[in-house]
């Protein structure tokens, strides 16, 4: 069966993390930078230099703001044996480019037992089907977390778990402008070190952050909350049985022609749909969702649509019982694996 390759570190601080962690994805980070620079060039970049200047302008705010996430993607970069600039790209690319492709479906929901689990499909390019997202089970001192990230990216750039039972998954909202801030991949890495829903919550509606994004969040068993940052402002929402996301506003007044796509849309209704109709939530239901062909939730290459995005992973996370499933690719063809935080 096929699987994310699983990898397993503890640390000291997070420079020895970045360090071990580059180390053991050498290989697989350098065939990962030599790929994205020909996506890049296909993507419109006028070079690869011109993104590396581009990145070093969020330096300044970033060694203010998170100086250890720096000195743990310098250690990335000491370990994988490549430049830091190549490693900054990667982790500025939704910021620098024009990546803004329909992609990623975000579900919370309570069960039939009264637990809450996230599922959540992956959708990105086409070109990260092979060596694009790695799991790392991660420890730096007392924290832990399990972490389904893309190759190159500091962890968490899709959604985590951490021991305090804090779990995430994230979707792109509109991001067709971005300010000198803090990039997406660095708020979602410290997003794993959040002990408290509000300590969380304070961290991702950060006035500074660079783009637009959706962050869906719960505790253990706490709460189930959505949170839009948008370009100046941000919506929390809080859900009694589900919350659903995929990547347009959910207020009205914030939707627009750029922002609201239709795919978006109709992805969105599928699932409430689905869930409006099972009044007993199971994991089963949830990977039935993420299979869903009706409304694109499980994207294939679509050659109507060649900017759309595809299923490049898919997980479900619970909090309670501190396991993660993932699944590579899309989850009608592949099958979940589950990993316990331990």
């Amino acid at each position: 069966m096929h699987e994310f390759f699983h990898i397993k570190i503890n640390a000291k601080n997070n420079y020895d993390f970045g360090f071990k962690l580059g180390e053991s994805l050498s290989e697989r980070i350098k065939l990962r930078v030599k790929k994205n620079k020909l996506v890049y060039a296909k993507r419109g970049a006028k070079s690869f230099n011109s993104l590396v200047k581009k990145s070093k302008k969020f330096l300044p705010e970033l060694r203010k703001e998170f100086p250890e996430l720096i000195a743990e993607l310098e250690g990335m970069s000491e370990g994988a044996e490549i430049p830091f600039t190549d490693l900054l790209v990667l982790n500025c690319e939704e910021e620098i480019l024009d990546f803004f492709i329909p992609h990623c479906t975000s579900i919370a929901t309570y069960t039939k037992n009264k637990e809450i689990i996230i599922g959540h499909n992956d959708d990105w390019l086409p070109e990260y089907r092979k060596n694009g997202m790695v799991l790392v089970e991660g420890r730096i001192n007392s924290n832990k977390f399990l972490a389904l990230t893309y190759v190159g990216s500091l962890p968490g750039t899709s959604c985590g778990l951490n021991s305090k039972g804090v779990a995430f998954t994230v979707n792109s909202l509109d991001f067709r402008r971005f300010r000198y801030g803090i990039p997406r991949c660095f708020l979602l890495r410290e997003l794993l070190e959040q002990k408290t829903m509000k300590d969380a919550e304070r961290l991702i509606i950060n006035p500074e952050r660079s783009i637009a994004a959706n962050t869906m969040m719960v505790q253990k068993n706490f709460s189930i909350e959505d949170i839009e940052s948008l370009w100046r402002n941000f919506e929390i929402f809080h859900g009694n049985r589900w919350l659903i996301h995929t990547n347009h506003p959910l207020k009205k007044k914030e939707q627009n022609k750029l922002n609201t796509d239709k795919e978006s849309v109709v992805r969105l209704n599928r699932v409430r749909q689905i869930l409006s109709k099972e009044p007993n939530v199971t994991v089963k239901t949830l990977k039935n969702i993420l299979r869903d062909h009706k409304a694109a939730i499980c994207s294939h290459i679509n050659t109507k649509h060649p900017k759309y995005g595809v299923t490049i992973g898919s997980a479900i996370i619970n909090p309670v019982e501190m396991w993660m499933e993932v699944c590579p690719g899309n989850p009608c063809k592949n099958e979940y694996k589950r990993y316990y935080l331990k």
